[in-house]
């Protein structure tokens, strides 16, 4: 039996309002511009086809959450919370994303292009065909991350260690790092990939 639908922005205000929980709904076909969300704790929601633009839901926290085929562009979620969710086929370009924390978090075949995920905690997580062009995810902690098929173009691990981190099967270039690139030690990458690196690095390969 299908799972009845709810009204994302009355749930949203009534929590707000009253200091509780979203919690067991589903939302879909969600359009939402605006809409201030802060500190709101959803637990076993799914949202499917929404579109959140420039939402602000810093603070909050997403646990055994699933976003399909969604839209957070713009939105915050600084400072928030995210356990046992799965994120899949979603565009959240420009996300403000500072000092969140992430537990056993599933995404794949996001865009999260020019996101800003400075100071943020990835702990056991898996990115897959995700792209990360011109994101930021510097000064964060990754611990047991898994990749697969990511795209990462001038992204930004500024004081971000990478070591054990593969990125083999990935798309790489441009990364930024500090001055020494002590951010690299450690991570793996294909023969390809570490010629360009050691040509930045001023190596000549022959």
């Amino acid at each position: 039996m299908e799972q009845d639908m709810f009204d994302f922005s009355a749930c949203l205000k009534a929590a707000v309002q009253e200091e509780l929980p979203i919690v067991g709904k589903e939302f879909r076909g969600e359009n939402i511009c605006g809409l201030i969300g802060k500190k709101v704790d959803f637990r076993s929601i799914k949202l499917e086809k929404c579109r959140f633009w420039e939402c602000d839901f810093e603070g909050s926290s997403f646990q055994n959450v699933e976003w399909k085929d969604c839209d957070f562009s713009n939105c915050s979620f600084a400072r928030s919370y995210w356990k046992q969710v799965r994120m899949e086929n979603c565009k959240g370009q420009g996300a403000d994303f500072r000092e969140a924390s992430f537990h056993h978090v599933v995404m794949k075949g996001l865009n999260l292009d020019y996101v800003n995920g400075t100071q943020t905690l990835w702990d056991q997580v898996e990115w897959t065909e995700t792209s990360f062009v011109s994101a930021a995810i510097s000064e964060a902690k990754l611990k047991k991350v898994k990749m697969g098929g990511n795209r990462f173009d001038s992204t930004d691990f500024f004081r971000t260690s990478l070591k054990g981190l593969d990125f083999s099967e990935c798309e790489v270039g441009g990364l930024l790092f500090s001055d020494g690139w002590k951010e690299i030690e450690g991570a793996k990458f294909n023969a390809w990939q570490a010629v360009e690196l050691a040509k930045r690095l001023g190596i000549i390969v022959v």
